[in-house]
């Protein structure tokens, strides 16, 4: 009977550690961690649809480690039929910023969002 009991307790036990280890995968840091940023509008609020922002619109990006302010510059809006892109020329990152300018190329390329960067990072700190 107390055998029983004490494999019933480890049993518990890794499940209880298999379900942390998927919680910290899915954890929005882990995230991004792995690469992504959450871009956020001037209310604060998450932007996940590229036709929610404005050709002109100031948004925030959020990394792993670190931050970097942008203004949409124009925005590929994806439909059930087909995409387009609204808004006309190219976005450049700041002189300095390869690692934030990868991440806002990946958030492009997740969100259909091109960014123009204003930067404001933890480890640069320039504005």
């Amino acid at each position: 009977m107390l055998r029983a009991a004490s494999l019933m307790l480890e049993r518990g036990r890794r499940r209880t550690a298999a379900l942390e280890q998927n919680l910290a995968h899915l954890s929005p840091q882990a995230v991004l961690e792995r690469g992504y940023a959450i871009v956020t509008n001037a209310d604060g609020a998450i932007v996940d649809d590229a036709a929610t922002v404005q050709i002109g619109e100031d948004v925030a990006l959020t990394f792993a480690r670190g931050g970097a302010g942008a203004r949409i510059t124009r925005a590929r809006i994806i439909s059930d039929r087909a995409s387009r892109f609204v808004g006309s020329g190219s976005s450049t990152a700041s002189p300095g910023l390869d690692r934030v300018g990868r991440r806002i190329a990946r958030a492009r390329a997740i969100f259909g969002v091109a960014v123009t960067t204003s930067a404001f990072c933890a480890r640069c700190r320039s504005a």
